[in-house]
């Protein structure tokens, strides 16, 4: 019953429960609260696909596979860059977070 409580990302987890219903009820009410955005993960988890797109890279065995994966991470990159930034009408993850600031 201890494992439920490492992948819930709440701050006030039921004590260990031995009873399923029990558990069940506790869980029911913990995953009907409104998420809160998370921003700063958006961005970490953008970080985390360029980092593995760049070892694809480094994996690929010939040219045009290389050019293939170099391709996808540079479209992955200006999109990424879009997001940070903005672009058009979208100010973009840092000019909200400024904002709010």
């Amino acid at each position: 019953t201890e494992v439920y409580r490492a992948y819930l990302p709440f701050d006030s987890l039921p004590e260990p429960m031995d009873n399923s219903a029990a558990l069940g009820e506790a869980l029911t009410a913990l995953w009907s609260q409104k998420p809160t955005p998370q921003p700063f993960a958006i961005v970490r988890i953008g970080h985390d696909v360029i980092r593995g797109m760049m070892k694809d890279c480094e994996l690929a065995k010939e040219l045009p596979q290389f050019r293939h994966r170099f391709d996808t991470l540079m479209r992955w990159q200006e999109m990424h860059g879009e997001m940070e930034d903005g672009v058009g009408s979208c100010k973009g993850m840092f000019t909200a977070l400024d904002e709010q600031c």
